[in-house]
Parts: C-alpha cells; structure tokens; sequence
C-alpha cells in the first residue's frame, strides 16, 4: 500500500508485531488508533477503512470529513461466459435513467 496502516483489534496474535511489518496495531480502543494514525499521518490526512470502523470513529465524533463512492448495482441472473455483455450494458442503462 505504500503508506502506514494501523489495525484496530481486541488482541494481537502471537509472533506480531513483526519488526518488519508494515503496519502497527492499536488494541486500546478506536481513539487511540486514530490518534496513531494522525500521528503517523504527520500532516497529511489520516483515513479510515471500514464500514464498522467508520460507524464507530462517526458515533465518537472523530471524523472530520467523510467522502462517500456511491455506484449502482443491481440484482441481474447468473452471468454465463456466454451472455451478450453489450446487450446487457444497455439493458441496464435504460433500466436506470
């Protein structure tokens, strides 16, 4: 991923934290993990990552910001290697205007 990632866990399995890992754990509760990634986010922005971690980080008042992706899906039959995907794909835009 290129940057650093704290986890957010009620305990840590044995043999971690690795000296090489990539990643630092954070099992005293979601303030402390943020505080750790702002920290190390020194001042760039720090992100969360999980429908469940953000739900919890939102409820605690420590979001500043949120960005939220919406893309449509739709519940379609099995797609066989066979289907027309190009049929499929106007199908679908009418459906949806």
């Amino acid at each position: 991923m290129g940057r650093p990632v704290v986890v957010v866990t009620h305990h840590v399995l044995e043999g971690w934290p690795r000296e090489d890992a990539p990643f630092t754990f954070a099992t005293d509760g979601i303030e402390s993990a943020i505080d750790q990634a702002k920290a190390l986010a020194g001042d760039k922005v720090a992100g969360v990552n999980s429908g469940t971690l953000a739900r919890h980080c939102l409820n605690a008042g420590l979001l500043d910001e949120i960005y939220v992706d919406l893309v449509r899906s739709c519940s379609a039959p099995a797609l066989s290697s066979s289907t027309n995907l190009r049929t499929l794909q106007w199908s679908l835009r009418d459906r949806y205007r």
